[in-house]
């Protein structure tokens, strides 16, 4: 799926965050560590490498990684990756051998039984439900990782079908289950769906939306979707108004080419002397101004709607009986 204009500017307000503790880096890494690492052997050596979409996220590893391991980390781009998709191209960040198993460990992607490892598979790492911060970190690592969100266009009238959507796309179902309750605890309500092999874990609310950036720390992302939901709504109130508008000078139209009717067919019968004062009045108030609402109609003569609809309907009463007239 196509990313949006919107998701690079929540992808580069994450990239551009600093995390004040180790603890929380290693949350972040260890979500992008989950959802895009892998083990390779070659040449004899077994590395951990992040696989991701572009140099910016695989830039932005290298550096979380320097702050707290003193070693150099190979950083190649593009690199093919058949089992992520054919044709798919990834820039890929490779752990040196000597660090790989003390940075899955730190990450909480694995642990040590009697000194054995053993790789951590469908949950999230004690690490990262310590707090509220970790958690906040996990959540930014996942978006980074595997993640989509996309705004309803300003242009576009059909908010369900180009509407508001944020998603975090996983392989493993139990996995997804274990970020829909980290959500939770923020109290968002995430949904789950299957996609071509893969999980989605997304919220479709726009105010749930604007939650969970809250949640991850997203200020700008914040300020500009709030800006977007209220042009739109704006937007939506326009033109709504204006359909209302154009539906009432229908009516104000449709009554006063009636009124005008009758107005003719009594000056071509009997004359309009021949009425009382007050619809004489009336008929040469809306002979003067056709297109006039009835409020307006009204304030010109200095009288309430109520009398001058009683005056309008005695007016079409007595064309009724001199014509072929609608009431």
């Amino acid at each position: 799926m196509a990313k949006s204009k919107f998701y690079e500017t929540i992808l580069n307000e994450i990239l551009a965050t600093s995390f004040a503790t180790q603890e929380e880096r290693f949350s972040y890494l260890s979500a992008l560590g989950k959802v895009t690492g892998s083990l390779e052997y070659s040449e004899g050596r077994l590395n951990f490498v992040f696989s991701v979409g572009s140099s910016d996220i695989a830039l932005n590893i290298v550096n979380m990684l320097k702050i707290d391991y003193p070693t150099e980390f190979e950083m190649l781009l593009p690199k093919t990756k058949t089992n992520k998709g054919s044709g798919s191209k990834f820039c890929t960040v490779s752990v040196p051998k000597a660090y790989t198993q003390q940075v899955l460990v730190d990450l909480g992607l694995l642990i040590l039984k009697d000194g054995v490892p053993a790789i951590i598979t469908d949950s999230v790492p004690t690490i990262a439900v310590k707090d509220q911060k970790n958690a906040k970190a996990y959540l930014m690592g996942l978006f980074v990782a595997s993640g989509s969100i996309f705004v309803p266009s300003l242009e576009s009238s059909d908010e369900k079908k180009d509407g508001y959507h944020f998603e975090i796309s996983v392989n493993s179902e139990d996995y997804a289950d274990t970020i829909i309750t980290l959500i939770g605890m923020f109290g968002i309500n995430a949904k789950k769906s299957e996609r071509s092999q893969n999980f989605l874990i997304y919220l479709k609310d726009k105010d749930e939306i604007l939650a969970m950036l809250g949640v991850m720390g997203i200020v700008e992302g914040v300020a500009q979707l709030k800006s977007i939901i209220n042009e739109r709504q704006t937007a939506n109130i326009i033109n709504r108004t204006s359909i209302c508008e154009a539906a009432n000078m229908d009516k104000t139209f449709v009554a006063s080419s009636k009124q005008l009717v009758a107005i003719g067919i009594i000056e071509e019968t009997v004359g309009l002397e021949t009425l009382t004062p007050e619809l004489y009045e009336t008929a040469q108030a809306r002979m003067s101004a056709q297109t006039a609402s009835l409020s307006e109609l009204a304030e010109m003569l200095g009288v309430s709607k109520s009398c001058l609809n009683h005056r309008l309907r005695k007016i079409m009463e007595i064309a009724s009986g001199m014509g072929n007239i609608e009431g």
